[in-house]
Formats: structure tokens, sequence, C-alpha cells
């Protein structure tokens, strides 16, 4: 009888574990919209394999870098982000394994001839699709294919 108890408890470890989706790189599906909320930091924007992080800096404030996921007041799998240039909405879509962002800026937006360019639709577009590779409570890494391929890591804030 205890070896039936030890046995059971055993198959329901093994079947719990390998019930939780994970991301290629790390971190859980079902843990998505709990750990994306927040305020972030870019460290990588990768293009075809070239780090173009500081391409992307048109007017030496760092400020382009930041990002921020906040909960939508009415929609589980949506969220808003806000950020230099990067303001719209992000949705969660294929059981939390992609992001969609939906922009309300343009991809490259200039107020008193200091740029910043939008790296969340990066192909002059206003919507972008996104495969999530890692998210944890302080990593987020995704990876877009397009015209391009895109790469972009952050660190939580």
């Amino acid at each position: 009888m205890k070896l039936l108890k030890y046995i059971t408890a055993i198959a329901g470890i093994v079947l719990f574990f390998s019930t939780c989706k994970k991301y290629p790189q790390g971190g859980f599906q079902n843990q998505a919209k709990k750990h994306i909320l927040g305020n972030w930091t870019l460290t990588l924007y990768e293009v075809d394999g070239i780090d173009s992080t500081e391409l992307i800096n048109y007017n030496g404030n760092n400020r382009y870098k930041e990002i921020s996921f906040l909960k939508h007041h009415n929609k589980d799998s949506e969220m808003i982000i806000q950020g230099r240039a990067k303001s719209g909405k992000a949705e969660f879509k294929n059981k939390n394994s992609e992001i969609e962002f939906y922009s309300l800026e343009p991809p490259l937006y200039c107020v008193n001839n200091y740029c910043d360019k939008n790296y969340v639709v990066p192909e002059g577009n206003y919507y972008q699709k996104w495969k999530i590779q890692k998210l944890t409570k302080n990593d987020l890494s995704l990876v877009a294919i397009a015209k391009r391929q895109y790469v972009l890591k952050f660190k939580r804030k």
C-alpha cells in the first residue's frame, strides 16, 4: 500500500511538471501575465544577428530603452505599453507563447528634431507579432521574423 502511494505521488509530480509549458530559454507560460507587468529596460536590439542597440539611440538619451507593461483594466490578456515612442497595446496570443504589439506611434517618432525608433514595431507598420523566447521575473526575450529577424532582450528595472 505504501508503494502504491509512493508511485501515485511520483506520477502526480511528473504529470504536474510535464503539463507546465516552458519557453525555449526559460520561464513558464502559465506565469507570463504575472511576470511581464512592470518596468523593463532594453539590453539588446538585434537585427539579422547584429547588435543594433546603440544605433537606435538618436539623441544620446537612454530613455528610449525604457518600456512599461501595465494591466489593461478590462481584459485579462491585454496590456497597455508605455515608453518613449512606444505607446499602444500588447496582447498575449497562442497560449501565452506570443505577444502582439499594436502601436499608436509611428515607427520613427520625432519631436523638436529628436527622434526615437519604435523598436516594438520595427518595419514601418503599427503591428508586430513576437515569439517569446524567455519570460521570467527578471528577463524577457522576444524574436520576430518579418523582412528581417529581430531580437529584443529586456531586464526588469
